[in-house]
C-alpha cells in the first residue's frame, strides 16, 4: 500500500525539487563539518589539513552529480534489462569517491576501503559486459551473428594464443574472461584482510617480504586479461554495438580502471626510489607529511569529479526517455539496481560447464591410453607406419572434434532451461 501513490506516477511530479533541495542541504549541512574536522586535528601538517579539505570539497560535488544522473535513469526507468547495468556502473563513482575520502582521512580503515574500492572495480568491468551482451542478446541471436563473421585473431601481447572459434565459444570465453576479474577480487580481498592482520600488508612498500606486492601483481594479471576480453569482444561485436555507442563508454571505463591503478603503481614505485623524500613524513611524526597511499587518495577524489561529468554525458538517461513507456513503480525500480543475482546465475554457469569439461577432458583422456595400448595388437594388420599415423591422427581429430561438439550442445541444451528460467524470475521480482 505505501507504494501505491508512486504506482500512480506522482512522485515523478516532485522528484526534481525533492532531489534539488536534498542535496543543497547535504552540501550546506557538511561542509560545516569538514571545516571543523580540518580546524580540530591541528597535529597534522598544514599541507595535509589543505589537502583534506579539498578532497572534502571534491567529493561532496561528485556524489550529487553521480546520484543525480542515478536518480534520473530511475525516474526514465523504460527497459530495465540495461539501465540496470548502466546504473551500476553509474554507482562507480560514488563508491570510489567517499572510500578514498575515508581512507584519506582515517588511514586504519584504508585497506578496507581499498577492498571495497577493488571489488566493485571488478563489479562494474563485469556489469559493463553485461550491459553489451544483454543489448546484443536483446537485439540480435548473437551465437549465429558471431558465427557468421569472420575469425578475430589474438592480438598484442597474446597473439601466440589458439584463436577462439567464432560463434558459442568466443563469446562464452570472452564472458568468463571477465568474470575471473571478479572472482580473483574476492579472493585476493579476503587475503589482504589476512595479511592486514596477521601485520604483513603495508601498500605502497615495494619489498618481497610484503604482501601488497604480490596482491598487486596477481590484480594487475587478472585485470588485464578481463579488459583484453573485453576489447577482444567489442571488436568482434562492433557493428553490432554501434547503435549504443559503445566506444566511449568503453574507453571511459578503461580508463578509470587502468589509471588509477597504474597511478597507485607509480606513486608506490616513486616513493620506494626515494623521489618523495621532500614530502614524505618524518619517522617519529607520521602525520607530517604525506605518504604514496594519501597523495592516490587525494589525487582519486579530485579525478572522481572529472569522471562523474564524463558519465553524465557517456551514460546518460536521456536514450531512455519515452514518455509512452510503461515504467515500473519507484520502489521496484530502485531496489532492482541491488538485484545480484545475474552474478549467482553466472557462477552456477560456469562452475557447471567447468565441471562438462573436466570431465570431457578425463573421458579423452582415458580413450587415448586405451588406444595407445590396443595400438600393437593391430600393428601387423595396418598400412605403412607414415600412413597409419596420419590416419589415425585424421581419424582421433575427427572424432575428438565430433565428441566436443555434441557435449557443447548437449551441455547448452541443459543448461539454457535453467538460465532461462532464471532470467524470467529476475525481471517477474
Amino acid at each position: 500500500m505505501a507504494c501505491d501513490c508512486f504506482r500512480n506516477g506522482l512522485w515523478r511530479k516532485w522528484f526534481r525539487a525533492v532531489v534539488i533541495l536534498i542535496y543543497i542541504g547535504v552540501f550546506l549541512g557538511l561542509l560545516p563539518v569538514v571545516i571543523w574536522q580540518m580546524i580540530e586535528h591541528d597535529s597534522l601538517s598544514a599541507s595535509r589539513r589543505i589537502g583534506f579539505f579539498i578532497a572534502a570539497v571534491f567529493v561532496l560535488l561528485t556524489i550529487p552529480l553521480a546520484l543525480w544522473d542515478i536518480g534520473f535513469h530511475l525516474y526514465h526507468y523504460t527497459m530495465p534489462q540495461l539501465q540496470k547495468y548502466v546504473i551500476r556502473i553509474l554507482w562507480m563513482v560514488p563508491v570510489y569517491s567517499a572510500c578514498s575520502w575515508i581512507g584519506l582521512r582515517f588511514d586504519a580503515a584504508r585497506v578496507y576501503m581499498e577492498s571495497i574500492v577493488g571489488l566493485y572495480e571488478a563489479f562494474t568491468v563485469y556489469s559493463f559486459m553485461c550491459y553489451l551482451s544483454q543489448y546484443l542478446v536483446l537485439e540480435y541471436d548473437i551465437i549465429a551473428v558471431l558465427e557468421d563473421k569472420d575469425q578475430v585473431k589474438h592480438f598484442f601481447p597474446f597473439c601466440y594464443l589458439e584463436k577462439w572459434k567464432m560463434g558459442r565459444e568466443m563469446w562464452q570465453l570472452c564472458r568468463f574472461g571477465v568474470y575471473q576479474y571478479v572472482v580473483v577480487n574476492l579472493v585476493l580481498t579476503i587475503i589482504s584482510f589476512i595479511c592486514e592482520l596477521a601485520g604483513k600488508y603495508e601498500e605502497g612498500t615495494l619489498s618481497l617480504t610484503n604482501s601488497w606486492l604480490y596482491i598487486c601483481f596477481v590484480t594487475n594479471v587478472s585485470q588485464i586479461w578481463a579488459i583484453y576480453c573485453l576489447v577482444l569482444f567489442y571488436k568482434a561485436t562492433k557493428k553490432e554495438l554501434a547503435p549504443i555507442r559503445p566506444f566511449w563508454k568503453f574507453l571511459l571505463i578503461k580508463a578509470v580502471v587502468f589509471f588509477s591503478f597504474w597511478q597507485s603503481v607509480a606513486l608506490a614505485v616513486l616513493q620506494g626510489v626515494g623521489a618523495m623524500k621532500a614530502i614524505a613524513p618524518k619517522k617519529d611524526d607520521p602525520d607530517s607529511g604525506w605518504t604514496s597511499s594519501q597523495i592516490q587518495e587525494l589525487l582519486i577524489c579530485i579525478e572522481m569529479f572529472i569522471a562523474g561529468i564524463a558519465h553524465h554525458y557517456v551514460f546518460s538517461y536521456r536514450p531512455y526517455v519515452d514518455l509512452a513507456a510503461e515504467r515500473p513503480p519507484c520502489c521496484t525500480s530502485f531496489w532492482r539496481m541491488f538485484d545480484v543475482r545475474d552474478i549467482h546465475d553466472e557462477t552456477l554457469e560456469h562452475a557447471y560447464k567447468w565441471q562438462k569439461l573436466m570431465k570431457r577432458q578425463r573421458s579423452e583422456t582415458k580413450e587415448g591410453i586405451e588406444m595407445s595400448e590396443r595400438a600393437p595388437l593391430i600393428g601387423g594388420q595396418s598400412k605403412p607406419a607414415n600412413a597409419t599415423n596420419s590416419e589415425r591422427e585424421a581419424s582421433s581429430s575427427s572424432s575428438s572434434s565430433s565428441s566436443r561438439r555434441d557435449e557443447e550442445q548437449n551441455f547448452y541444451q541443459e543448461a539454457q532451461p535453467e538460465i532461462i528460467e532464471s532470467n524470467e524470475i529476475i525481471e517477474s521480482s
